[in-house]
């Protein structure tokens, strides 16, 4: 019997006004999820930053337009509910995993996790904290305490 799943990749940023992607993770994520799309033969559903340069534009994708990473990961849940999927293979920037993965688990997504190794930083961001793995860090842990004071992990 087949499993039935789903590629899922988040990005926090959109595209830069040039048009390009300015967080270069975005097209790591973006190359990872294709690959493992591909492999398994499976749809990747991605946020608009990641959607936008998939390097397999024929492969079947929707986009889950989010505010934050819970409110998506609420989406996906909704989603695979409806669609009757299994398992969710799940691609976020690295420094995000932890806290990401924690909280997939909490909303009771049937969950696997990328792993996404050396993430690479923008000096010239407009995000301040994909400028360095130091200002990344810092936010990390305001959102991940953040997140278990309100109970999302």
């Amino acid at each position: 019997m087949v499993t039935k799943q789903v590629v899922v990749a988040f990005s926090s940023i959109e595209r830069a006004p040039s048009g390009k992607p300015e967080d270069p993770n975005n097209e790591r994520i973006a190359r990872r999820a294709a690959r493992y799309a591909s492999i398994m033969d499976d749809p990747i559903w991605a946020s608009p930053g990641i959607a936008d340069i998939l390097p397999y534009p024929q492969k079947a994708k929707r986009v889950i337009a989010h505010t934050s990473l819970r409110n998506a990961l609420l989406e996906v849940k909704e989603r695979i509910d409806r669609e009757k999927i299994e398992r969710v293979f799940l691609v976020v920037h690295a420094m995000e995993v932890g806290r990401a993965e924690k909280c997939a688990r909490k909303i009771g997504l049937p969950l696997l996790v990328a792993n996404m190794r050396n993430a690479v930083f923008a000096p010239k961001s407009k995000e301040w904290w994909k400028r360095s793995a130091f200002a990344f860090f810092l936010r990390e842990k305001f959102l991940t305490a953040y997140y278990t004071w309100k109970g999302w992990i």
